[in-house]
C-alpha cells in the first residue's frame, strides 16, 4: 500500500466513521405545548426495529407495518431535548391497540422519515 492510498483512506475514514454523528430529529406536536422528538436511529437500532417488525406471511418473511409503527414509536420517541424515551416495551400492547390516525399517525410519519433518511450516496430501504 502506498502512502497516497493510506492518505486517501484516512481522509475517507475521517469524513465517514470519524465524522461527528448527527442524527436527524423531527418534532411532532401532539397537543398545545406537548412535543415528541422523533430521532433517527443508529444502524444497529434500526436493525432491532426491523427485526421486531418481521412477520411470516405464508412462506415469505415480510415487514408488518403495524409492528413497524409500534416498534418505531417505542424506539425512536423521546421527550424533546432529553435522552428520555417516552415509551418502552411495556407500552407495546397499549400502542398496538390505540386508534389509527391522530397523534399515532403523525408520529409514525416522522418515524418513517427518520428510519428511511435519504442522503447523497445512501440507499433508501424499501
Amino acid at each position: 500500500m502506498t502512502n497516497k492510498e493510506t492518505t486517501m483512506k484516512d481522509k475517507i475514514r475521517q469524513k465517514t466513521i470519524g465524522a461527528k454523528k448527527q442524527f436527524k430529529k423531527v418534532i411532532v406536536e401532539i397537543d398545545d405545548h406537548l412535543e415528541i422528538e422523533v430521532r433517527q436511529p443508529s444502524i444497529a437500532k434500526r436493525g432491532v426495529i426491523m427485526q421486531k417488525s418481521k412477520a411470516q406471511m405464508g412462506d415469505v418473511e415480510k415487514i408488518d407495518l403495524a409492528e413497524l409503527q409500534v416498534w418505531g414509536t417505542i424506539l425512536c420517541c423521546y421527550e424533546a431535548g432529553t435522552e428520555n424515551y417516552i415509551f418502552d416495551e411495556t407500552d407495546y400492547n397499549n400502542l398496538k391497540n390505540i386508534p389509527a390516525g391522530g397523534w399515532a399517525d403523525k408520529v409514525f410519519t416522522a418515524v418513517s422519515e427518520v428510519i428511511n433518511v435519504e442522503e447523497v450516496g445512501e440507499v433508501k430501504n424499501d
